[in-house]
């Protein structure tokens, strides 16, 4: 921070500089114009270059906070293993020990077991296994011969079973031969006598068909004569009673007609006389909902306007909550350090300490930043904003939130509140507008003095500079951690947890959004981090510049608000405008719109236009009077309550009405269908039973027909069946004798055929079993030669058994008498087996002991080996990260210091500007003006180089101030990523 004294060094070489003024006019205007393409050239360059080390400087925290964590997790880990691997060196000795010692067991085990197996070796030595060789020998010569004597025998017993099997088969195809061939000659024969039967019958049927052909056209004509007369008279009968049947059903029919008609016309009159029932009560139940609704619609109302009071109550207190969570306390040392360097004299300033005021400051701006910390709101992170787009609720909800915050402060110095003003409000919503409209890249710090021109020339303020506006920001995707800051570098945590979208559409929870307006205020406060306070004096009223707030001591009235928006140009940053109009009058020369003149009067200095930025259209802020609060919001819930209750009831009886007229319009509805189908059901059983009525007339005529031809009918067949009967007993013998012998000669045709076929079958079969039996006795034959042999192979066998089961006994009687003449040998022989088992069970037990404890020892020296190579490598990492560290601290500082050396320079360029333009003012005789005093007297303009002196003096506290409302701005920012 450059010192009060050095300013004002400034301030003095240009108004000595005044003095060349004079002389500017006769410089060469060309030059003039490349000097100034020249700088503004440089500038361009400028600011480039400075926007880069500002993205560079972002991303260089993001590498600090990374290789802060890699150090940190490093020595963590290096902790640990040095732990782990003092803990396994531990157990090393202890390990090795265990070693040696199975070792040790396992070497004793190994030469127990020499020794045995040596002892054992020499009683073997001893003993005669020859004799155990031959009964083994024998053994296994008489199990050969007792197999093979075994396997021939079942081989034998096999063909044996087969032998029988086939003789039983054989026995019975000779059987079914014969029976066959029995059957077969007695077909022959029935065959031979069938023939002879055809023959001696034959010629008597030719006689007989002879006689029969003489009278066969007579009789057929006389039977068909007599079977059409026959069916003829069936089918009368048939149609007869079809007819009556036909007849019954139709008056059947005719019977439900009448009862259907009878029916449908008593529901049809039933129907009509409900429906007029109904039709007469529906308009008296509609005309109460209507007087209902009526009813319903003024307790809407009121329920309306006590839910919004509710609503209003509420938001009060959920403020006023909020309110008292909040605070912005001012540490003892700050007020006492504000208020010792504010209203100094000029004389006083001469002597002025700027080391000692930043010393004071500074320590007091560290401890008001540890005291105050923000307090979120639960169901403010619940409630979701859209920070280009608040409505006017969410605008009055953060405006109330941030006023009341540096009032808390101005109180804490005795000056007077600031006033929520809607004006203000509107105000401030256009600056951030014609902020966002201009796209302004406020990364650099500046003020959009064209977008505050603008918005104050449509809200009827004065324009021409930024006379409003404190510019703060913040990082849209993080939050500063509540932890104290270390030196002068913040940590930060993760404070966005919406989704990706919402983050590209600049949308944040409320509670997000108070705590960034909280944090900027603090910050506006306690720049302790960039020794800067002209914002944190702006905004309370304390300045350390001579006379700059002595005329009114912090008791001016200002009209105040914020607002807040985001832009493209600078997607992760959050612009807040506080906006503050001050109501100071000023005495000047004024045109009297009627009359023309010039009057001398006392005028707002920047409220120009009464109309369009009202005063009094202000909002009182909550007080911490929460009990009155909830007073107020309990009497408005029991509005609501009670109003809820009015209109439960209201809606229960237009519900249940329109219910009642539902149901009435829909049985009405049901009604008419019914009447328009039971009338068609009527007409329809009415045309039926026309109909019925005629076809029983022609079904009448009808029978009355097919009466009257019944006794024709039956004349005929009778006749007709007496004239076939007389005509067949005429040729009764002829008929009888004709019938019997072709019947009799079809008879024997088909027994012919009959035995023909049986007769085939027959020799088919027989041949069968020939062919069965012929391949019985040929395997029979095969099965006979097999068993010859097998019982042939079997005596021998037989022999070699017998003669191996004696040489088997002698063996045995020479071993067992070895073995009683040789029992103490056998016993130790047997004792030293056991020991040998038992020495070779200890070995292996020694050598999985010894296996174990090896494995158990290697592995530890091993996880030794591992965690010194880990803890080498962390050590090699852990140096690795200090040095990136150091890197990267050392850019952001040197970033830093590029940053504020450049704000200082826009600083004092909008300075130079400033009194470039008073200069021209003076030098322009039509716009001069009275210049104030600091004693609230006017002093008429002045010409000449005194003029132009005085203009500096009065103006040189202001510049200052105004570097502090706009250019300083960019030392205060907390950049985030």
């Amino acid at each position: 921070m450059k010192s009060k004294n050095s300013k004002l060094m400034y301030v003095s070489a240009a108004v000595l500089a005044a003095g060349a003024v004079s002389s500017v006019n006769t410089q060469n205007a060309h030059a003039a114009e490349v000097q100034k393409q020249a700088e503004k050239d440089t500038d361009s360059k400028l600011n480039a270059q400075v926007a880069d080390k500002i993205t560079e400087s972002k991303q260089t925290k993001i590498d600090l906070t990374k290789s802060q964590n890699d150090l940190q997790a490093a020595k963590s880990d290096k902790a640990q293993a040095e732990t782990n691997k003092s803990t396994v060196e531990n157990t090393l000795s202890t390990k090795k020990e265990a070693v040696q010692e199975t070792e040790d067991k396992l070497d004793q085990a190994k030469t127990d077991l020499n020794s045995a197996q040596t002892k054992a070796k020499e009683l073997h030595g001893q003993y005669d296994s020859s004799y155990e060789n031959n009964v083994e020998k024998a053994q296994s010569e008489k199990n050969v011969a007792d197999q093979e004597v075994k396997d021939t025998s079942n081989q034998v017993q096999n063909l044996q079973n087969q032998q029988s099997d086939l003789n039983n088969k054989k026995a019975s195809a000779e059987n079914k031969i014969e029976s066959t061939q029995k059957n077969l000659d007695s077909i022959n024969e029935s065959a031979k006598n069938l023939s002879n039967q055809v023959k001696q019958l034959q010629p008597k049927y030719d006689q007989a068909q002879k006689e029969y052909d003489i009278i066969k056209n007579e009789l057929e004509n006389k039977q068909n004569s007599a079977q059409k007369a026959t069916e003829e008279l069936k089918q009368n009968e048939q149609e007869l009673a079809n007819s009556e049947k036909s007849l019954n059903d139709l008056q059947n029919k005719s019977n439900q007609n009448v009862q259907t008609i009878n029916k449908t016309q008593k529901q049809l009159d039933e129907n009509k006389s409900n429906l007029s029932n109904k039709q007469d009560e529906l308009p008296v139940k509609q005309a109460q909902v209507t007087d209902l609704n009526k009813q319903l619609s003024d307790v809407n109302v009121k329920l309306t306007n006590a839910i919004n009071k509710q609503t209003i109550a509420k938001a009060a207190l959920d403020r006023a909550k909020d309110s008292v969570a909040n605070t912005m306390i001012l540490p003892d040392s700050y007020v006492k350090a504000a208020k010792k360097w504010d209203k100094i004299s000029r004389e006083d300033y001469k002597h002025f300490d700027d080391k000692q005021f930043t010393k004071e400051m500074h320590a007091a701006s560290l401890e008001g930043w540890k005291i105050n910390q923000y307090k979120s709101n639960a169901k403010d992170k619940e409630h979701m904003v859209d920070l280009n787009n608040l409505t006017p609720e969410e605008q009055l909800e953060i405006n109330e939130f941030a006023i009341n915050l540096i009032n808390q402060a101005r109180v804490q110095l005795g000056n007077k509140p600031w006033t929520l003003n809607r004006s203000a409000m509107k105000f401030a919503a256009d600056v951030a507008n014609n902020y966002r409209k201009n796209n302004t890249h406020t990364i650099l710090g500046n003020h959009d003095v064209k977008a505050i021109r603008t918005a104050a020339q449509e809200n009827g303020l004065k324009t021409g500079n930024n006379f409003y506006e404190n510019l703060g920001q913040e990082n849209f995707g993080m939050q500063i951690s509540n932890d104290t800051w270390t030196g002068f570098t913040p940590t930060y945590s993760d404070g966005y947890h919406h989704s990706e979208d919402d983050y590209r559409h600049y949308r944040d929870d409320m509670d997000s959004l108070k705590h960034h307006i909280y944090d900027d205020i603090k910050g506006m406060f306690f720049n302790f981090e960039m020794d800067e306070w002209l914002h944190g004096g702006s905004m309370l009223s304390f300045y350390y510049t001579p006379g700059e707030n002595s005329r009114h001591a912090g008791q001016t009235t200002f009209y105040s608000a914020i607002s807040v928006d985001m832009q493209s140009s600078s997607p992760d940053t959050i612009l807040i405008h506080y906006i503050s109009v001050s109501d100071e009058m000023e005495n000047t020369y004024i045109k009297d719109p009627n009359t023309h003149e010039v009057v001398y009067t006392n005028a707002p200095v920047y409220i120009k236009d009464p109309t369009k930025f009202n005063v009094n259209d202000n909002i009182p802020l909550t007080t911490t009077d929460i009990s009155k609060l909830q007073q107020d919001y309990v009497q408005a819930q029991n509005e609501v309550n009670n109003y809820s209750s009015q209109k439960s009831s209201l809606d229960s009886q237009v519900k249940t009405l329109n219910d009642q007229i539902k149901q009435d319009q829909d049985t009405i509805s049901t009604l008419t269908s019914k009447i328009n189908k039971l009338s068609s059901d009527l007409l329809a059983a009415q045309s039926s039973q026309k109909d019925v009525a005629t076809q029983i007339t022609a079904t009448t005529n009808q029978i009355n027909d097919l009466k009257s031809k019944q006794l024709a009918l039956i004349q005929a067949k009778n006749a007709t069946t007496s004239e076939l009967a007389t005509y067949k007993q005429e040729h009764a013998n002829v008929i009888t004798n004709y019938t019997n012998l072709k019947s009799s000669l079809e008879k024997l045709n088909k027994d012919i055929q009959e035995n023909k076929a049986n007769q085939e079958s027959t020799e088919n079969t027989l041949e069968k079993y020939k062919s069965e039996l012929e391949s019985i006795n040929k395997e029979l034959n095969e099965i006979n030669t097999k068993l010859a042999n097998l019982k042939t192979k079997l005596s021998n066998a037989e022999v070699k058994q017998a003669n191996a089961k004696e040489r088997l006994a002698k063996a045995q009687a020479d071993y067992e008498n070895y073995v009683n003449t040789h029992k103490d040998l056998i016993d130790q022989i047997s004792a030293s087996d056991k020991v040998i088992a038992e020495k070779q069970e200890a070995v292996k037990e020694a050598q999985i002991s010894y296996d174990k404890a090896t494995k158990e020892y290697k592995d530890a020296k091993s996880q030794v080996t591992k965690l010194a190579d880990k803890i080498n490598n962390l050590d090699q990492s852990i140096a690795n990260s200090k040095a990136i560290i150091k890197t990267l601290s050392n850019r952001i500082d040197n970033n830093k210091k590029v940053q504020a050396s450049y704000i200082k320079l826009q600083a004092r360029k909008d300075f130079d500007v400033q009194i470039n333009k008073a200069l021209d003012a003076v030098d322009k005789p039509e716009s001069k003006q009275a210049v104030k005093s600091n004693h609230n007297e006017t002093v008429l303009p002045q010409t000449g180089a005194n003029d132009k002196l005085s203009v500096f003096a009065a103006l040189a506290g202001l510049s200052l101030a105004s570097l502090g409302l706009g250019s300083l701005a960019g030392n205060k920012k907390r950049k985030r990523n």
